[in-house]
């Protein structure tokens, strides 16, 4: 009976062998059909769990041992470092339910380091930490209670140490303890620790191991180390009959005893990981210099965690990645990091996982990658499908990756038209220096310009003559060039402009004024001071002189009268969002957004109360700067000027408002954070709303320089919405713009706020 179920099993599975074979002959060849050749080739497919896994599959059933000890998948984690300096693996064991928030359970997949379990077989006196006992504190321990253990204190130091040579700080903030119960053999009773590391339990004579708060069982397959040489590693569970000796797990997982404590044997530890803030896991290597890298990924590769790339520990934007799989295209555009960023890219193409990763800078400021470039790079025979890829931007810090997962496109929120020009009678269309580009506002923010062209056949309104020696009015159609990245969203691509053509003969009202091609050069001196708050609508002069006093910080509410019909006008200066932070004793970190078309940035600082001026203080390409060895009794102004430069001149393009850096000291610390009670406005032609901002402080025990609590209001298009200096917003125009609650040290807001026609 048994032998003739076997024949029909065996039947079955070479039925089911041969259709395998024959289904799987068929990819990669040439058939006939019809008289035409057919490629069976196969597709992009999402990659495989164990080399890419999201923070739900790190913490469900995914990778955690079964009901038999045995996972369906065997997942690992690259985390932190071994004894000998090496990245130290890890197995993923799934969820500890006693463990508050989302966890998973850990455990060495090779030992992190050998070592003894207790140097001297010595009785010892119970002491606070020794561990918890539920009905009281014995007197005497056993020479192998764990609790006691300079094993314990060894991983103790291991966890927590400030300068551990096995976790960074942030690798040590992501491990969480875990309370396990540990048999005390001497006094015929159990306890709790609660550590960070640990060692893992297991019963006599079994294949498994026991961790986490609930003695979740690991069998020997796949957790057992054949190829490790001294792979015996310790368990913390006494012996009965010999004070002396601790259980342990030998080369075939098998848990065995009367092993002394005063031996040196592998430490196999486990331990709890925060997920709380983990976006996914991946085995794909990002790239560390200019060159491309990519390649498959061997079964078995441990992957390493990607952390939420807004967490607060990196200080700023990492960027934006967006991609159209229609057209197999992804853009990637750094943010105000220092740091290398790299825009990373993984899949799998039906057998083999594969990744490929491409440093993101800003030169160019826009990265583009395109799935024939995946696909070429990694010798592929079938086209890339961007809906099956995991496609993200990536930083390192301290050890930790964040990342930034990649968006569908951008979207186009609005354009802004160009200012009215001014020119002289008789100028030909083509000599007016009509715009190229337009400044555009998307929700991502990752483009902030696009190209133009102007219909000078067929007026908007108005008409020009040029052999008319009146004054003439005439408002061209631009028709807008949405950028690839960025989806148009509904938002119709045209614009307009002004432009009014003097009466022959006229002069301009405003002598000396500067023409577009020769911009008012950007060279402060420290007896003319540059005025420290612009704002888009009202650009201040750089270099006041005696006759133009220092104007008060202007209202962007209220905007610049119009001037009399001239020739040119100035260059718009944009208001450039930037920061101070005070990173370390006598240390500010200056961190700013990048301005489309500048070549540098100059930044200057003046002592706070001082007579001196400003005075420049660094000129750099980066979009940061670090200065060190400052007074710590005194706050520092700071203001960053971008620049190009125009025939032969520097021309400011943008500036920052007045940053204020208040020095570490016992009284004073810095703004941490703005809380908005709303984060958008819809408002209709003429409402009024009021912005209600509180500050959060880095330090709650200290206060809040003055300098530092003023908030400061601006407004990305005055024509749509303006504000004043108490946060009042006035709805002026139809469109959508932005707001920008500033504190004194440049940490900022934004406030979206869509106008309405009034009904």
């Amino acid at each position: 009976m048994h032998m003739k179920k076997r024949n029909l099993m065996n039947r079955g599975i070479a039925t089911l062998l041969s259709a395998t074979m024959a289904l799987s002959m068929m990819v990669g060849i040439e058939s006939t059909v019809a008289g035409n050749k057919m490629q069976v080739q196969a597709a992009t497919v999402a990659p495989s769990v164990t080399a890419y896994a999201t923070k739900t599959q790190l913490m469900d059933d995914t990778f955690a041992p079964g009901s038999n000890g045995e996972p369906v998948n065997t997942g690992k984690l690259v985390f932190g470092k071994n004894s000998d300096g090496n990245a130290q693996e890890w197995f993923v064991l799934g969820k500890d339910d006693g463990v508050d928030g989302d966890n998973t359970i850990i455990f060495a997949a090779s030992p992190i380091m050998t070592g003894m379990y207790n140097s001297v077989i010595e009785d010892k006196q119970y002491q606070e930490g020794y561990g918890t006992y539920a009905d009281g504190n014995p007197t005497v321990l056993n020479a192998n209670h764990y609790g006691a253990s300079e094993l314990r204190a060894t991983l103790q130091n291991m966890a927590n140490a400030e300068k551990s040579a096995y976790f960074s700080a942030t690798e040590r903030s992501l491990m969480k303890a875990t309370t396990i119960t540990t048999n005390d053999t001497r006094n015929s009773n159990s306890y709790t620790t609660s550590d960070k590391l640990y060692i893992p339990a297991g019963d006599l004579l079994e294949y498994s191991i026991k961790v986490g708060s609930s003695d979740k069982i690991a069998s020997r397959y796949p957790y057992a180390n054949f190829s490790v040489a001294r792979a015996m590693f310790w368990l913390r569970v006494p012996q009965i009959d010999y004070r002396g000796g601790v259980y342990y797990s030998d080369v075939n997982f098998l848990v065995g005893s009367g092993e002394g404590i005063n031996k040196e044997h592998a430490v196999r530890p486990a331990s709890n990981l925060d997920l709380s803030n983990v976006l996914f896991a991946s085995a794909a290597t990002a790239a560390s210099s200019d060159a491309v890298v990519s390649g498959t990924i061997a079964e078995g590769t441990a992957m390493t965690l990607r952390l939420n790339g807004s967490d607060p520990a990196i200080n700023d934007q990492i960027g934006r990645a967006t991609y159209d799989a229609t057209t197999g295209e992804i853009w990637a555009v750094k943010g105000g990091i220092s740091g290398n960023v790299a825009l990373v890219v993984q899949g799998n193409d039906g057998t083999n996982d594969w990744y490929y990763s491409k440093q993101v800078g800003l030169n160019p400021s826009i990265v583009t990658v395109t799935g024939n470039d995946i696909k070429n790079q990694l010798g592929l025979s079938s086209d890339i499908d961007l809906l099956n890829c995991k496609i993200w931007m990536e930083t390192t810090v301290d050890n930790v990756v964040y990342a930034v997962e990649a968006t569908d496109k951008d979207k186009l929120v609005s354009i802004t038209a160009p200012n009215s020009i001014t020119v002289a009678n008789g100028t030909a269309y083509d000599a007016m220096n009509l715009p190229s580009e337009v400044k555009i506002v998307t929700e991502g923010h990752t483009i902030t310009s696009a190209p133009v062209t102007w219909d000078t056949t067929t007026p908007a309104s108005g008409s020009y003559n040029p052999t008319l020696s009146t004054e003439q009015t005439v408002t061209l159609n631009g028709t807008v060039t949405c950028p690839n990245s960025v989806d148009a969203n509904g938002v119709a691509l045209t614009t307009t402009i002004t432009i009014t053509i003097r009466a022959a003969g006229a002069i301009p009202t405003t002598p000396g004024t500067t023409t577009p091609s020769q911009p008012k050069p950007e060279n402060p001196t420290p007896s003319q001071p540059k005025p420290e708050n612009p704002t888009p609508s009202q650009p201040k002069p750089e270099n006041p002189t005696p006759e133009q006093p220092k104007p008060e910080e202007p209202k962007p509410e209220e905007p610049q009268k119009p001037d009399k019909p001239q020739e040119t006008q100035k260059p718009k200066v944009e208001v450039l969002p930037a920061k101070a932070s005070v990173t370390d004793n006598g240390q500010v970190t200056l961190t700013w957004d990048k301005v489309d078309g500048a070549e540098g940035y100059r930044i200057y600082r003046k002592v706070k109360g001082s007579k001196d001026g400003y005075q420049r203080v660094a000129t750099t390409r980066n979009l940061q700067l670090v200065q060190k060895q400052l007074d710590n009794k005194k706050t520092y102004q700071y203001y960053i000027v971008a620049y190009k430069t125009i025939d032969g001149k520097k021309a400011r393009i943008g500036k920052t408002l007045t940053l204020y850096a208040v020095m570490n000291n016992v009284k004073y610390t810095e703004v941490k954070k703005i809380k908005l009670n709303k984060k958008s406005y819809s408002l209709e032609v003429g409402a009024k709303a009021k912005i209600k901002a509180v500050l959060l402080k880095r330090e709650n025990k200290k206060k809040i320089k003055a300098e530092s609590e003023k908030l400061r209001f601006c407004s990305t298009d005055n024509t749509v919405a303006g504000v004043n200096a108490s946060g009042t917003i006035t709805a002026k125009g139809a469109g959508t713009c932005y707001i920008y609650v500033v504190a004194g040290n440049g940490i900022s807001r934004k406030i979206k706020v869509t106008v309405s026609k009034a009904k």
